[in-house]
């Protein structure tokens, strides 16, 4: 006797929403970091106090009051202008560095059409960074005032600094906030892309898992430099004028001012690797997890913890650690600037 199965039993046996899913799901992955930096920006909006928004102006009244012709100034001046050149050239480096290693893991994780649509997602979201940056130029929010225009309308009412020279570095400036748009998009896309199932039929599952958790932590890496690269960057550029001043007292206050911002940003970037890369590693634990008991019921491995911490999936507190001091990087890095420059004004 022939048993009858109607089509929409057949239809609702493979439903298309949970294929969409097994084949696109590790784009949900690119949603915890953008969340963390979304909330942060708008955090740093609201603290932005109009009424301070003239300091700037004052701050360099101050350094033009001073003697600019003294042998003191000409030299604290260039130590504090060639600090900032020099963050500059490690984030132009690390940037090429970031997107170079995440464009390859993407091209190699994705093929045919996920290719198409990662790319897609990828061109979204560098379109939508590159308005955002346009936005914040034109209505001159928080992080247009407190970080680009600070410093820079600051070394403009110095009267130190010829308009040559405050264009050229109003075009690495521009430059860098460029690149701070697009490069963590390869970061972000390359971390989901570890995720992404492998593009082969069938067998090499071990490969592909050890393969994907190596891509990880490289990406993990790439990103960690990137944003260590861009505090350092910003520690300086905030600093360069608060290395100009010559009262103590007037330094010390800057110089805690910004502190705090880049400890705003630091702490906000350790979140975003976080976000990014605890899941991410979680996922591919899990999935290292339930191919070891696979082949302990097969009797190819006998002890499947040890397995997982040979083969580098474990995710035990000790075995992340070098994840974790590569993670703690950006908070960090706001610290450890402060201290050189501290010592570069001195």
């Amino acid at each position: 006797m022939t048993r009858f199965r109607s089509p929409y039993i057949r239809l609702m046996s493979k439903p298309s929403s949970s294929t969409f899913f097994a084949r696109h799901g590790y784009l949900l992955f690119l949603l915890p970091p953008i969340f963390v930096y979304l909330l942060a920006a708008i955090l740093f909006g609201l603290s932005l106090n109009t009424q301070n928004m003239g300091l700037p102006i004052i701050i360099g009244g101050h350094i033009a009051s001073q003697d600019l012709e003294a042998l003191s100034f000409a030299l604290i001046e260039m130590k504090t202008r060639y600090m900032w050149f020099a963050t500059t050239v490690v984030y132009l480096i690390v940037c090429l560095y970031a997107a170079v290693l995440c464009g390859t893991i993407i091209y190699r994780s994705h093929s045919g059409r996920r290719l198409f649509l990662v790319n897609a997602i990828g061109s979204g979201l560098i379109i939508f960074g590159i308005i955002g940056l346009t936005y914040s130029a034109m209505t001159q929010d928080a992080m247009f005032e407190l970080i680009y225009h600070f410093s820079f309308a600051t070394l403009s009412a110095t009267g130190f600094y010829q308009a040559t020279f405050l264009d050229r570095i109003d075009l690495l400036l521009s430059l860098s906030n460029i690149l701070a748009v697009v490069v963590p998009c390869f970061v972000l896309l390359a971390a989901s892309s570890t995720l992404a199932p492998s593009s082969q039929k069938a067998g090499g599952e071990l490969t592909h898992l050890t393969t994907q958790m190596r891509h990880l932590k490289g990406v993990l890496n790439a990103g960690s430099a990137l944003l260590v690269g861009g505090i350092l960057q910003m520690s300086a550029w905030l600093r360069w004028p608060a290395g100009l001043l010559s009262d103590p007292t007037e330094q010390a206050a800057l110089s805690g001012a910004v502190l705090s911002i880049i400890m705003f940003w630091g702490a906000t970037f350790t979140l975003m690797l976080i976000t990014t890369y605890g899941p991410a590693a979680s996922y591919l634990s899990m999935q290292a997890r339930n191919y070891a008991e696979k082949a302990r019921r097969a009797g190819t491995i006998q002890d499947p913890e040890r397995w997982l911490h040979d083969n580098h999936f474990s995710i035990t507190l000790g075995e992340q650690l070098p994840q974790i001091s590569v993670i703690l990087g950006p908070v960090l890095a706001g610290p450890i600037g402060s201290f050189l420059m501290s010592h570069v004004s001195s």
